[in-house]
């Protein structure tokens, strides 16, 4: 059965599943400790629908598809997007998303706030903006590739990639790591481009970190570029890419490779730019069609 709401449904306990599909120009409340979950057949917040929310928006697994173009205030819980398709089509602003199948897109942004925690699991990134505020921490923990296509992905705090890897095969992805913003790849992640034609512009800012740790080869090679002005630190492994910086292969004079042990000179790097303004230490290895 649809549900048409224009005007309050409080969900004050336990589980609220709609199967119906809908169109909600009311209000949602969901409390502490309960759940409105989103499954069956595609339901619509418009521009004058509101969640507030301090317990847990679901969609769940199947073909789903919900648009989201209302008002979202959240004083707790989390979002938990389990399947189907969830669209942000209005600016959204949460401290807490499970990203673990489906696909979260929308033609708005979503702001993950200073201090709060998202992991992004074998769903598919899709949404217009994603933003990581200061002090927020996003674990990319994939066990297989998904897709990675935000149009532009700023990150002011910490990205963790420990999964398989990310695949952007279609349009171009532009991801800022922003001024004192961590990229850590740990262990043996792929992020590439996959079959379509896609393409990411990397851009680590000045005051930014990428980090490589853990055993194996990290690879970047995605099609596009790496535009580097901040830090790379190889702690351990090696990282890789088939592509250096757009303005012609050399590092930024800001940027700093560090680590302990010499640096390889891997010749296809030397023909693509020397490493200038750097610090050439790495304890493990960094292919040189980075920079």
């Amino acid at each position: 059965m649809a549900l048409n709401n224009a005007g309050t449904v409080d969900v004050k306990a336990g589980v609220f599943e709609l199967d119906g599909g809908g169109t909600s120009s009311g209000t949602f409340n969901i409390a502490s400790g309960s759940m409105l979950a989103l499954g069956g057949n595609a339901y619509s917040i418009t521009s004058t629908g509101t969640i507030n929310k301090s317990g847990t928006l679901a969609s769940l697994p199947g073909s789903v598809i919900t648009n989201f173009g209302g008002f979202y205030n959240e004083t707790g819980g989390d979002i938990v997007i389990g399947g189907g398709t969830f669209n942000v089509d209005a600016p959204l602003t949460t401290s807490a998303l499970h990203l673990s199948t489906g696909t979260l897109g929308g033609s708005s942004r979503v702001t993950l706030a200073a201090g709060g925690s998202a992991i992004l699991g074998n769903g598919n990134l899709k949404v217009s903006t994603f933003n990581v505020d200061t002090g927020a921490t996003v674990a990319i923990a994939n066990d297989t590739n998904t897709f990675f296509q935000p149009v532009t992905f700023n990150n002011a705090g910490t990205v963790l990639l420990t999964g398989v890897g990310l695949r952007t095969a279609s349009g171009t992805t532009t991801f800022n790591n922003l001024p004192g913003a961590q990229f850590i790849l740990q262990n043996t992640p792929t992020w590439d481009s996959c079959c379509s034609g896609g393409a990411v512009i990397f851009n680590n800012q000045a005051g930014a970190t990428l980090t490589k740790m853990g055993a194996g080869t990290s690879s970047l090679t995605f099609a596009g570029s790496f535009n580097n002005s901040g830090p790379l630190d190889v702690i351990s492994g090696h990282l890789t890419s088939r592509r250096r910086r757009a303005s012609g292969g050399r590092w930024a004079r800001a940027a700093t490779v560090a680590g302990a042990a010499p640096l390889e000179d891997a010749a296809r790097g030397v023909r693509q730019g020397a490493v200038r303004g750097a610090e050439r230490r790495a304890a493990g290895n960094v292919d040189r069609s980075l920079v």
